[in-house]
C-alpha cells in the first residue's frame, strides 16, 4: 500500500532548521521552543503539506546541508531521471547538484527526493507531475492532480477535428482504466449502445416535443434502466445528459452527428498564416470587457491545431470552446477573433441561435463591422459560428 507523505519521517534537526529558518514567516513558527519532532512536523506541514518546487527553492541551503549529502544515491537516481543525463557516481552526486544554479531541474530534483524520503514511495510517482519522460510517466500524471492538463493534450492531439469530441472526464476514465488493467475498456455491441445513444435520445426528445424542464426526468428514467451500461460508456448521469444536450444542439443547427471536420489546405487560405494571437489573453480580455471580469462555467478556450472547414468557433457542453486557427493571423483583426470568442461564450447560457441569442450577440461593440469582415473574407469557405 502506498504510504502517505509525512514530515515526521525526517529527523529533528532538519525539521528544526526549516521551522526556524529566516525565510519562514513568523506565523509559521512556534512562540516557545519545541523539542518534540512530531510537533515540529506539524509546523512544517503548515509551511507546505508536501515538498514542492517552491519549497525546495526556498529552503535549498537546508536541504543541501542536512539531507542531500546523506542520500547521494537517491539524489543521483532522481536527477538522472529528470534530466536524462548522468551525474558522477556516489558521493559526488550531491556535490554536483549543490553547485548548480537554482533551475527548474534542480528544484524538481530536490522536491522529488524529499518526497521519496518522506513517504517511502518511488520518486517516479511524484516526478510525473513535472516531466513526461516516457508514455508511462505521461499517463501516470493523473496521480499528481494535473490530469486535466494531460487530458487537454490528448484531446487536442486526437479529437479536436470532431464535432463531438469526448469530454476531459471521458479521457480521464479511459486512461485510468488503461493504467489499472492495461486493457481497452469493455466493448459493447451497437445494439446495446443504441438503447441509450445520445443522438437517438436527442431525436426522441425533439420528436416527442418534451419541454426543457422535463428533459432531466425523461433522461433519468432511461439512465436508471441502463445505468451500468451507460456508466461504462458515458460516465455519470451528468456526463450522459451533457452529451444528449450536445446532440440536441446539433439537431437544431443541422450538424450531422460525428461528422469529421475537414482540414483546410494551406494553399486555399487567402492570406499568410502567421500565428500572432494568444488565445488565453483574448479570452480574458473578453471576460473583463463584456462580463465584468467574471464568467464561470468555461472549461477551456483553445485554438484548433490546424485551420479547418466548418466553423469559426464551436462550443461544446461543459464550456469547451475551440476557435478555428484560420483566424490566428495578422490579416484578421484582433477584434474579429474576440468577437468569435464572445459569440461562443454566449452559448454557455443558450445553445441555439434564437432571437434572444442574436439580441445578446448584437451588443458586441462593432458587431456589424466584424460580422461583415467574416462574411466578405471567408465567404467561399462556408464557415459557421
Amino acid at each position: 500500500m502506498t504510504k502517505k507523505f509525512s514530515w515526521e519521517n525526517f529527523d529533528y534537526e532538519f525539521l528544526r532548521e526549516i521551522v526556524y529558518h529566516y525565510k519562514t514567516p513568523l506565523e509559521n513558527r512556534p512562540t516557545a521552543p519545541v523539542k518534540e519532532k512530531e510537533r515540529l512536523a506539524v509546523y512544517v506541514e503548515g509551511i507546505s503539506s508536501e515538498p514542492t518546487k517552491n519549497f525546495a527553492k526556498k529552503y535549498r541551503v537546508v536541504i543541501e546541508d542536512m539531507v542531500f549529502k546523506n542520500y547521494p544515491e537517491v539524489a543521483k537516481r532522481v536527477y538522472e531521471h529528470i534530466t536524462h543525463s548522468e551525474l558522477e557516481e556516489g558521493k559526488n552526486a550531491w556535490q554536483e547538484l549543490c553547485t548548480m544554479a537554482t533551475s527548474t531541474q534542480l528544484t524538481e530534483t530536490y522536491a522529488a527526493m524529499l518526497y521519496e524520503l518522506g513517504s517511502g514511495n518511488e520518486f517516479l510517482e511524484y516526478l510525473s507531475q513535472y516531466k513526461f519522460a516516457s508514455l508511462g510517466n505521461f499517463l501516470n500524471s493523473w496521480k499528481t492532480g494535473i490530469f486535466n492538463k494531460t487530458c487537454q493534450i490528448l484531446l487536442n492531439a486526437y479529437f479536436t477535428n470532431n464535432d463531438f469530441p469526448p469530454k476531459l472526464r471521458d479521457i480521464d476514465i479511459f486512461v485510468r482504466h488503461w493504467l489499472h488493467s492495461k486493457t481497452i475498456p469493455e466493448y459493447h455491441e451497437f445494439a446495446d449502445v443504441d438503447k441509450f445513444d445520445p443522438m437517438a435520445m436527442a431525436e426522441n426528445i425533439v420528436e416527442n416535443n418534451i419541454i426543457p424542464a422535463d428533459i432531466p426526468n425523461h433522461l433519468k428514467k432511461h439512465y436508471e434502466e441502463n445505468q451500468e451500461l451507460i456508466d461504462s460508456v458515458h460516465g455519470t448521469f451528468s456526463d450522459y445528459m451533457a452529451k444528449v444536450m450536445d446532440c440536441m444542439k446539433a439537431l437544431f443547427e443541422g450538424i450531422k452527428p460525428n461528422r469529421k471536420i475537414e482540414l483546410l489546405p494551406m494553399e486555399e487560405i487567402p492570406y499568410k498564416m502567421e500565428p500572432v494571437y494568444n488565445i488565453q489573453q483574448l479570452y480574458m480580455e473578453e471576460v473583463d470587457e463584456m462580463f465584468g471580469g467574471s464568467y464561470s462555467g468555461i472549461e477551456f478556450v483553445e485554438w484548433t491545431p490546424k485551420p479547418c472547414r466548418g466553423y469559426f468557433g464551436v462550443y461544446h457542453s461543459g464550456g469547451r470552446i475551440f476557435i478555428n486557427s484560420l483566424l490566428n493571423s495578422p490579416s484578421v483583426p484582433r477584434e474579429v477573433v474576440k468577437f468569435i470568442i464572445y459569440h461562443e461564450l454566449l452559448h454557455r447560457d443558450n445553445l441555439y441561435h434564437n432571437k434572444e441569442f442574436r439580441k445578446n450577440e448584437h451588443k458586441y461593440p462593432g458587431y456589424v463591422e466584424w460580422d461583415r469582415f467574416l462574411d466578405n473574407t471567408f465567404e467561399k469557405f462556408n464557415l459557421d459560428m
